[in-house]
């Protein structure tokens, strides 16, 4: 009896996404599969759209950009889409969000905040 394979989506699905801004094409045509389990790094030249797929992986478009096509979808909810409902800084679905870290208002106090690096390299209380 053959064994069953369990299908499970990918984590994250990026198809035929295309960014514009009025300078020009930021995306066109990204596509990108990221299975579960699955780790990524984006490398890219400055100005390249790395920060701009980023942020459409959590469901954002910077003001000022415009979604032309495409769809995106986390842990299989779509969180950008190529449809009326697809504007600018719109998050779609509750599985992903952007929370402001550090200090501030209702974020509390840094746990752990920066500190310098002596020219010796050695920081003072570390092991």
């Amino acid at each position: 009896m053959p064994s069953e394979v369990a299908v499970t989506e990918p984590a994250v699905r990026v198809d035929d996404l295309r960014i514009h801004s009025v300078a020009g094409t930021i995306l066109d045509g990204t596509a990108l599969t990221v299975e579960q389990g699955e780790r990524v790094g984006l490398v890219g030249e400055s100005g390249s759209g790395k920060s701009t797929l980023s942020l459409a992986l959590l469901g954002s478009i910077a003001p000022g950009l415009e979604l032309a096509a495409g769809n995106v979808t986390v842990l299989d909810v779509p969180v950008v889409a190529d449809s009326p409902v697809g504007l600018p800084g719109a998050l779609r679905g509750a599985a992903a969000s952007r929370r402001p870290a550090g200090p501030g208002p209702g974020r509390g106090a840094d746990p752990d905040p920066p500190h310098r690096i002596p020219d010796d390299g050695v920081v003072a209380g570390s092991a």
